[in-house]
């Protein structure tokens, strides 16, 4: 139940609309608490290396967790182009929301 008004307020913001149902299913299907912690752990440290120290996991582990939630939902959560993973538009509202649930 809370997932899904996660989803809801994270579909709400995605400008194209097109893709809502589609986003709506992945997203529900493949969240799984953990993520958005490993997203939250990322934000605050500032990188998948403070945040793998955190967990005590790979560096690989977490990026491979995130690439896998981003594949399913064919969105981009996360700029890895620079020297930094920096939150892709799109990534900091389901960072934003998913704090709330």
């Amino acid at each position: 139940m809370l997932l899904s008004g996660l989803c809801q307020h994270f579909i709400y913001h995605v400008s194209d609309c097109s893709q809502h149902d589609k986003i709506m299913n992945n997203l529900k299907k493949t969240l799984p608490l953990n993520t958005l912690q490993i997203l939250d752990v990322i934000d605050k440290k500032g990188s998948f290396q403070a945040a793998s120290q955190y967990f005590n996991r790979s560096i690989s582990s977490l990026s491979y967790q995130v690439q896998k939630l981003e594949d399913e939902l064919d969105l981009l959560l996360l700029d890895r182009s620079g020297h930094r993973a920096k939150f892709t538009e799109i990534g900091k509202i389901l960072l934003e929301n998913g704090a709330h649930y």
